[in-house]
Formats: C-alpha cells, structure tokens, sequence
C-alpha cells in the first residue's frame, strides 16, 4: 500500500516557509489532473452509469391536481 503524502497546512501564527510552499505547489500539479478528469465526468455527464436526478419535490407542491 503507498503511503498518503498530504498538504501543508498553514495558519494565522505560523506561515508556510518557502519548502513548504513549493511541496505543496509539487503536490497540486500531481493532483489536479486526476481532479479535472473526475470533474469532467460529473459536469459532462459522460458516466454510463448516470441518471438525471429527479428534483427533490414535485414542481406543482405535494397535493397535484390537473
């Protein structure tokens, strides 16, 4: 199993140094091409296995009578 390597988290009283800075930078450009391609699935709709979802109420409230 490979080991999770996570980000440098920063805060009001401790700043990042600039290693930090530049493994964090090193990190996001690893991570962000797996990040826009599962992005593109959701926005795109490009999952076979995808339904529209249905809306969380009807449109015409609880009691329709047409």
């Amino acid at each position: 199993m490979t080991p999770v390597v996570t980000d440098f988290k920063a805060t009001r009283a401790r700043k990042l140094i600039t290693s930090e800075k530049e493994a964090n930078r090193a990190l996001t450009a690893a991570r962000a091409p797996v990040g826009h391609g599962y992005a593109h699935l959701k926005v795109g709709g490009a999952s076979p296995n995808s339904a529209p979802t249905p809306p969380a109420r009807p449109a015409c409230g609880a009691l329709c009578s047409s």
